[in-house]
């Protein structure tokens, strides 16, 4: 006969962010849960001590201790790929590369409509290399998968651990806490036992490894059936009707994650003096809880029955793995936010120009306070570099993050509706069992996306974020991606018109395009002399430089390096600018409006203009900011070919050539003949100047 035990409603109606609607909703889930496998419990709980793995002398048996564990001697694995974090990425939190969001490495994606998870970065170098290497035969009991789990989960720990500290020195405040940390690792963990699991891997291999470690998880999940149901049990006519028609064993592995994950947590926080998770769920009753504070864990008191996970505090791993997933990466999104338009603001508002006045720049590197590109007019400034480079990097990555963010909230609007939709799946090749219990409850408070959203605005690490003016406000998921995903006024280019001094000494933006009527400072004298320079551009903000440097490798795959012409065989005219440097003396004054202090000590006056079919641009630039100009954004090119080069460089020595190395290298070789030209143009111009050229001659 079964036990049944009534599983209370959740007595909360408002949670403070989504982290803590999450974990209330999963304790619902996992009472049921627990309730429904509570007569197989003794069956399927894993005792270390009971553990032994065949060797050439006998058998080995495990330390009692997960704490303990050595993946040399305590695993299964025979192959000597037995350490968890093999192979694996040695950082765990990363503030460039981000989240894994490509439908190819990640499951259940649509196509269709764009919709989809991502992976969040500590995903993608989960610890769990041990299980991939598992031989099936050698484990056919509880007790043996068990040792295996708690192996790659100690090591998982150990690793978030040591990168967490790290990425908390350098994020102070952010919010982020360790336990938290640990039972995101930990769901995953049990996602991938129990076939829920959405990461696909990251290449070939690693897919293949993963396909191979769900199918030997099946295998392994078979021989513990059979070990259940061979020997003489009182139950077993009830385990055979409970498990035999699960082709996956999906039912199965529930039940021996529920009886078994208070071990796994005890090993992902054997390194976890100090930390306490971030609400109270220890003890009996939501009203009475306390807050697991030694290594993450609740007393062993806390709870009752065999059993009952008792040390257990997190029920983060009967939340969906998308919404958990959804979750971190909103909190990832605001902590780098943060930090990248910190980065941002301080350098391109922050401190003085090169005149000893308030900075005031824009993302291309000009001084805001003497550029007005409505009159042709265009400053560079040295101490406007750092900007040019914050902002390319904030403006490339918030714009990543903006698709990041409409993909999964079009999963979201999807997995909102499971709970109607969803039926109690245990077959198949994916595990949806206690999917629609989770989302049913979360259908009571929340109907819609934008109330989900509204959970996400309430994340510590969403608070207090700068925005325009100096103001700070939280995040706004809900209200459009507009304002949450803005390159902001620090990263946008100069004002149309320039900017204009207040009584105060702050600057006003001159947005208004009627203030200032387009008008050209110089002209060109007739039959004047020019140095013509091509210029090779990676856009000025508005495009990916990655995008545009690969145009140019396929424009000039099959010529010999370019011919340096603007629209000629082998550059296309939209991937260059082509500039024509005067000297002063070639040069006579038309515009009306302010002129350039000292052209002649700057080398004189370069002018660009091109017409795109739609309007007519024109630039003119002091051959100075033109060259400045020229040196940052090369500089800038440089560090994107690095990260395209990474992977195709090791300890300075090039990989076998691969096809993509190839053809990488290749353009890369092309990209440097073509600055090579661009800079004997240059020093062409630098040197007749005899003046200026005394200040370059150190180049």
């Amino acid at each position: 006969s079964r036990t049944t035990t009534m599983v209370p409603k959740e007595a909360v109606t408002d949670y403070s962010d989504a982290k803590h609607m999450f974990d209330r909703i999963g304790k619902i889930v996992h009472d049921k849960v627990h309730n429904e496998a509570i007569d197989y419990v003794s069956d399927l709980k894993g005792l270390l001590e009971r553990a032994a793995f065949p060797t050439r002398e006998g058998y080995d048996k495990p330390r009692s201790d997960p704490c303990d564990f050595s993946y040399e001697f305590d695993t299964a694995v025979t192959s000597g790929q037995s350490y968890p974090c093999g192979n694996k990425s040695e950082k765990r939190f990363s503030e460039v590369s981000g989240a894994e969001c490509d439908e190819k490495k990640i499951k259940d994606s649509d196509k269709k409509n764009k919709g989809g998870a991502c992976a969040p970065y500590r995903r993608l170098s989960l610890c769990d290399t041990n299980l991939e290497q598992i031989d099936p035969k050698d484990i056919n009991t509880t007790h043996n998968l068990l040792v295996d789990v708690c192996l790659a989960a100690k090591y998982e720990g150990e690793s978030l651990k040591n990168y967490h500290a790290q990425y908390q020195e350098k994020y102070v405040n952010s919010g982020s806490q360790l336990c938290t940390v640990l039972a995101r690792s930990f769901a995953d963990i049990g996602d991938i036992i129990r076939g829920k699991d959405l990461y696909r891997g990251n290449n070939k291999k690693d897919q293949q490894e993963k396909v191979r470690l769900e199918e030997n998880l099946k295998t392994i999940f078979g021989h513990i059936y059979e070990e259940l149901t061979n020997k003489k049990r009182k139950n077993e006519e009830e385990l055979k009707a409970r498990y035999k028609k699960d082709p996956g064993f999906f039912k199965l592995r529930e039940d021996w994650w529920t009886a078994n994950r208070h071990t796994v947590w005890k090993a992902i926080t054997c390194k976890a003096e100090g930390n306490k998770y971030f609400r109270p769920t220890c003890g009996g009753n939501e009203k009475n809880s306390t807050l697991a504070k030694d290594k993450c864990r609740c007393p062993k008191t806390s709870g009752g029955k065999d059993g009952d996970v008792s040390i257990v505090p997190t029920y983060f791993d009967y939340v969906p793995q998308f919404l958990r997933w959804f979750e971190e990466w909103a909190e990832d999104f605001c902590r780098l936010r943060k930090h990248k338009l910190k980065d941002a603001i301080t350098n391109c508002r922050k401190g003085q120009d090169q005149n000893g006045k308030e900075r005031y720049c824009d993302f291309n590197g000009y001084d805001c306070k003497e550029t007005a590109s409505g009159k042709h007019k265009y400053r560079w400034d040295n101490a406007c570099a750092g900007c040019l480079f914050s902002c390319s990097d904030f403006r490339k990555w918030i714009a990543k993050q903006k698709d990041e963010f409409e993909k999964q909230k079009k999963k979201c609007e999807k997995e909102i509706k499971k709970a109607e939709a969803t039926t109690e799946a245990s077959n198949g090749k994916f595990n949806t069992i206690y999917e629609k219990e989770f989302y049913t409850h979360l259908e009571e408070k929340y109907k819609t996306v934008d109330a989900f959203l509204n959970l996400l605005n309430k994340e510590t690490a969403c608070q207090d974020q700068p925005q325009d003016g100096g103001i700070r406000t939280s995040i706004t998921f809900n209200e459009g991606t507009k304002k949450t995903f803005a390159q902001t006024e620090y990263c946008e280019p100069c004002p149309w018109c320039g900017l204009e001094e207040q009584k105060d000494g702050k600057w006003k933006r001159i947005n208004d395009h009627s203030v200032c009527q387009e008008e050209e400072l110089y002209t060109p004298k007739e039959k004047a002399t020019f140095t013509k320079i091509n210029v090779l551009t990676s856009g000025e903000g508005h495009e990916d430089i990655a995008k545009r440097l690969k145009e140019f490798c396929t424009k000039t795959q099959n010529g010999g390096g370019g011919s340096d012409d603007c629209g000629g065989t082998n550059i296309d005219s939209s991937l260059c600018e082509p500039w024509q440097c005067y000297q002063f003396d070639q040069l006579r004054k038309v515009g009306q409006g302010e002129d350039y202090k000292n052209i002649q000590d700057a080398g004189g006056l370069c002018i660009f203009e091109k017409n795109d079919g739609k309007k007519k641009v024109k630039k003119q630039k002091t051959f100075n900011n033109f060259f400045n100009f020229w040196v940052a954004h090369v500089l800038k090119d440089s560090i994107e070919w690095r990260t395209q080069l990474t992977k195709c460089l090791s300890e300075d020595k090039l990989k076998k050539c691969e096809k993509r190395c190839k053809s990488n290298c290749e353009c890369f070789k092309k990209w440097i003949e073509k600055k090579e030209k661009e800079w004997e143009k240059s020093k062409t111009t630098i040197q007749r100047p005899k003046r200026y050229y005394r200040g370059m001659d150190s180049l």
